[in-house]
């Protein structure tokens, strides 16, 4: 069935999917990405997919943090998806868990069990903040749930603050402590600190961070 769009001659086209935008034909980006990740994966079953995965997660939507690539390896690993989905909120019952993979929708790709493992670590490593800091962590930085990541945050905090973080002994864990107890008070101290791969300048560049930081402030 040809779709009606105005000059369309496609058999399938974003009308016949649940997000505008997003192709299904044989020759579209983003089923070419799929044949090659997940062969056995039919054009008919994503359509049914991507159907079902917006009813699952309705603010995941194209956009900055979304392409309709990410859309379309989600919806061919749906049953995964799920499960990640699972994961989250038996972990965050207090999470928007919809929200937080519409942030980071590379996510709902993990393998599960890994997930619950980097769960585990993160927890021990931010949840001593508190609930309502950790949820505002989790909103606004869902990376944050590599526990290399909230690591990372925890060290670059405890540097601006010239606490020593990164010292792997007793003082480089007392540093991290007393960062952790300014980012109870003060959240918005993660922004600059947050180990964003677009902040790479900021990572290497402590007086960089400290000038960011004071701006905050």
């Amino acid at each position: 069935m040809l779709c009606a769009c105005l000059g369309c001659r496609q058999s399938y086209c974003w009308r016949n999917t649940a997000y505008p935008g997003v192709r299904l034909d044989s020759s579209s980006p983003s089923s070419q990405v799929v044949s090659r990740e997940v062969p056995n994966v039919t054009e008919e079953e994503l359509r049914n997919n991507l159907q079902q995965l917006q009813t699952l997660i309705p603010d995941l939507k194209p956009g900055p943090t979304s392409k309709y690539a990410d859309l379309v390896r989600v919806a061919a690993r749906l049953d995964k998806a799920a499960e990640i989905l699972l994961i989250l909120r038996e972990e965050f019952p207090y999470l928007n868990v919809s929200r937080l993979a519409a942030a980071w929708p590379q996510l709902l790709l993990t393998d599960p069990e890994g997930l619950a493992a980097d769960v585990k670590e993160t927890k021990a490593v931010l949840g001593t903040c508190g609930p309502a800091v950790f949820r505002e962590l989790l909103e606004e930085f869902p990376h944050l749930l590599v526990p290399s990541n909230a690591t990372a945050l925890m060290n670059n905090i405890a540097r601006l603050f010239d606490f020593n973080g990164t010292c792997e002994d007793e003082e480089g864990e007392l540093g991290r402590a007393r960062g952790m107890k300014i980012l109870e008070t003060q959240p918005f101290l993660a922004r600059p600190a947050v180990p964003l791969r677009s902040q790479t300048r900021g990572e290497r560049d402590p007086e960089y961070l400290a000038d960011t930081i004071r701006a905050e402030m």
